[in-house]
């Protein structure tokens, strides 16, 4: 999968995961995606990682512990997958409404640098009880995007 001319828009790559995770399990449902970025551009893999509801789905609801991990490595590499059992329960994620490039825009809003390595997940968050971009930067801090209004999360 090639990489979009803009590094941190996941569309494609997402939906290249997506039907990898459908024909995996045609109930999957996101349970995480990870990615490092520095300087606004990915590093490393890019993981997108798949669980099977315990329940109809909706974000928030257990997955079961099976997971696919499509891994995605930024510097245009062939895409792996691998399944996994987790020890950690997840709950499982719908697709954002608000895209990673958009999070990570609203992000550097803040003041945080762009020339700096930061963790980013989109996970769901039990702290803010709802699906969340969640950025780590270089000195552990946290920062919070909602994923679906595009906003920074206060609390």
């Amino acid at each position: 999968v090639e990489l979009p001319p803009d590094p941190l828009n996941l569309m494609k790559l997402s939906l290249d995961a997506r039907a990898r995770s459908r024909a995996w399990n045609a109930d999957s449902a996101i349970a995480r995606v990870r990615i490092d970025v520095d300087g606004g551009r990915p590093t490393g893999s890019i993981e997108f990682e798949y669980g099977v509801p315990q329940g109809p789905l909706v974000p928030g609801v257990a997955l079961h512990p099976e997971r696919l991990i499509v891994s995605v490595p930024s510097d245009g590499g062939a895409v792996t997958q691998r399944q996994s059992r987790s020890t950690q329960p997840q709950k499982a994620l719908t697709e954002p409404n608000c895209p990673f490039d958009i999070a990570f825009q609203k992000l550097l809003q803040t003041g945080i640098a762009k020339d700096q390595r930061i963790a980013a997940e989109y996970i769901f968050s039990a702290r803010h009880a709802r699906p969340v971009f969640q950025f780590t930067t270089a000195d552990a801090r946290q920062h919070f995007i909602d994923a679906d209004q595009c906003q920074l999360v206060v609390r």
